[in-house]
């Protein structure tokens, strides 16, 4: 899957989620949080993901076996990913 497909899927599970479709709504509310015009909604400086459609799982795969990425350990995906995207409980 590329990122074009992943970010595509990500702005639609957003669409259907009360608490994404709040700070959607109204970005104002709350400074952390910002939707770039691209439809991804952030929370500070990070693609905000809710965990719908193995959304999570999808993500720590691309960044696991992009191609560029080489063979990273557990908590070096981990951090890869966690420098561009966000969800609860990460």
């Amino acid at each position: 899957m590329g990122i074009e497909t992943l970010h595509n899927n990500i702005h639609n599970s957003l669409k259907s989620n009360p608490f994404a479709l709040c700070y959607i709504e109204d970005s104002n509310l709350n400074p952390k949080w910002k939707l770039e015009d691209n439809g991804l909604l952030w929370c500070d400086n990070q693609i905000y993901i809710l965990d719908a459609n193995d959304l999570c799982l999808k993500i720590l795969q691309y960044k696991h076996d992009h191609i560029l990425s080489g063979c990273y350990s557990q908590n070096k995906t981990l951090q890869q990913v966690c420098q561009e995207y966000v969800w609860p409980e990460l």
